[in-house]
């Protein structure tokens, strides 16, 4: 097993008072895994198509695939979900009549207006058709001008302050809190955040930008605040919304992770999932996996933290500093100080280095990288087929997965290593996502076992300058001992928290001077000759 000292990540911890998450938080996220049967989908949209309208049709069925497969199920205590068909509910938040379909820049495309006539859906047409009543007089509510302006937003260079334009509860009058009781089976909570190329997302309001005059404008965030986390108007939405309602459901529109401390802890909520920007028609899907038809499967790709602005690359997101330039004006430069240790490789390495039991990861990490739930339950059973490791070898798995529960459902396998390191060497995280699986759909009582593998080559480190002083720099493995973890997150080398583990010695090490596929010599591309 490594040692490793904690000097290099108490340094980083001393950087947290100033910025704001960059890599995991404020970066896009995306599903895990995506089923192989998708492919199904995408060679009907490529080739089956004999029009443009065809194609267009054949990748609407993607796009509802692809939510369906990608979304994620973060918490759900009392077996909330899924929900009934036929139940009466209400939803809350002014984005659910205006929610985001996609990002902004590169990542924008079509929304719920719908393209070359092939239909779209919003947020509460797929409510509809997934067999679900809405509150009327909420949507005309959120539709009118009672509700407020709503969000704003912008784009271009740099941080834009922009708002959720959440309705304050004062809007709420007592004839429609009145319509609440005629559709409680549950509430659906709808949150969004934007995300959008060429415009960070905002990690410090100032008070001019707040726009507030006194306490009790509550439309904006508060000084200090930042974008992914709830704001005073959303606070007191899901405060009033827990006050009238048994069951109530929190939906995550956003292409982000997002602060869910105290939403993990409150247990007036039952329910969080994670919908990210469903496209034209993902919504459809939305609806689908509320009410059970489909089953949520989507694994987190980013470490969602507690406190955003506690995690060391808050000192250096958005514009680090900047410098003029002749004839270029003001530049903007950040500075990537952190090295490997971002995301889930600085929280898991953190939590390894601190051995205390991980107290201090469970204080700051409330959803591991690769975390997802299902409406059922699983036994796992893991078979290691590889018993020694060579440089160009593979390590493989047999995992075989019951679904022990009484809804279909589909598990992602993942596979992680932890590299030996020696301090003052190559930088290493304690541990590293090498391959993953995604089972077919079980119903309840079926198995499957499915391989996942990762070629020995992938747990090589690349180093730059030499830190081990053999002479190379490149992709290497050192010689050591190495471990490898079967589980359903990135924590899985925490102690029981494995589904199985291995460990391999190499008592050489290797290097990898070529790319794999091409042949091409891997080479650094950045050194600083003796003339600069």
């Amino acid at each position: 097993m490594k040692t490793r000292t904690t000097k290099k990540i108490t340094v980083f911890a001393s950087l947290v008072v100033a910025g704001l998450l960059g890599f995991g938080a404020y970066g896009a996220t995306a599903p895990a895994k995506v089923e192989a049967a998708s492919a199904d989908y995408v060679s009907a949209y490529r080739a089956d198509a004999s029009d443009a309208a065809t194609a267009l049709k054949n990748a609407d069925k993607l796009n509802q695939k692809l939510e369906e497969e990608g979304a994620v199920l973060i918490k759900n205590d009392n077996d909330t979900l899924p929900l009934k068909t036929g139940l009466k509910i209400s939803v809350f938040g002014k984005n659910s009549i205006n929610p985001f379909y996609t990002g902004a820049g590169s990542a924008s495309g079509a929304d719920g207006g719908g393209q070359q006539g092939v239909k779209s859906y919003t947020f509460l047409d797929g409510l509809e058709n997934a067999g679900f009543t809405v509150n009327p007089d909420l949507v005309s509510f959120y539709n009118s001008s009672a509700s407020g302006q709503g969000r704003n937003g912008g784009g271009g260079t740099g941080q834009v302050a922009t708002r959720t334009g959440e309705t304050p509860v004062s809007s709420y009058s007592a004839s429609l809190k009145s319509t609440f009781a005629n559709y409680n089976d549950a509430a659906i909570i709808f949150l969004a955040r934007a995300g959008g190329e060429g415009a960070d997302l905002r990690t410090n309001y100032t008070s001019a930008e707040t726009g507030r005059t006194n306490l009790a404008s509550r439309n904006h965030p508060e000084e200090g605040d930042h974008y992914l986390e709830l704001d005073d108007n959303e606070k007191d939405m899901i405060e009033m919304v827990k006050q009238n309602f048994s069951k109530v459901i929190v939906l995550l529109n956003m292409g982000t992770s997002f602060e869910l401390g105290s939403m993990k802890a409150d247990t007036g909520i039952d329910s969080i999932m994670w919908v990210g920007y469903p496209g034209g028609s993902g919504f459809n899907s939305v609806g689908k996996l509320l009410n059970g038809e489909a089953t949520p499967s989507g694994r987190l790709a980013d470490t969602w933290a507690a406190d955003f602005k506690a995690d060391p690359t808050f000192a250096n997101f958005g514009s680090n500093y900047t410098y003029s330039t002749t004839g270029a004006g003001t530049i903007s430069t950040v500075e990537y100080d952190e090295g490997i240790y971002v995301g889930y490789r600085y929280y898991e390495t953190r939590g390894y280095t601190e051995n205390d039991n991980c107290a201090w990861y469970d204080a700051n990490v409330v959803y591991p990288f690769g975390y997802g739930m299902s409406y059922t339950t699983f036994s796992k059973s893991v078979k290691f087929t590889t018993e020694t490791i060579e440089a160009g070898g593979d390590i493989k798995a047999d995992v075989t997965i019951t679904n022990t529960g009484k809804y279909p459902g589909k598990e992602v396998i993942q596979m992680y290593f932890s590299a030996p390191y020696t301090d003052g060497e190559i930088e290493k995280s304690h541990v590293v996502l090498g391959g993953f699986e995604k089972t077919k759909l079980l119903q309840p009582g079926e198995s499957q076992t499915v391989t996942v593998s990762m070629k020995v080559r992938e747990m090589a480190s690349y180093d730059y300058n030499d830190a081990n002083a053999n002479g190379f720099t490149g992709y290497e493995l050192d010689p050591g001992t190495y471990t490898v973890y079967v589980g359903d997150n990135a924590h899985a080398w925490h102690a029981g928290d494995a589904w199985g583990t291995k460990t391999y010695n190499l008592a050489d090490g290797s290097t990898y001077p070529t790319d794999d596929k091409t042949g091409t010599e891997i080479k650094n591309r950045f050194d600083l000759d003796s003339h600069h």
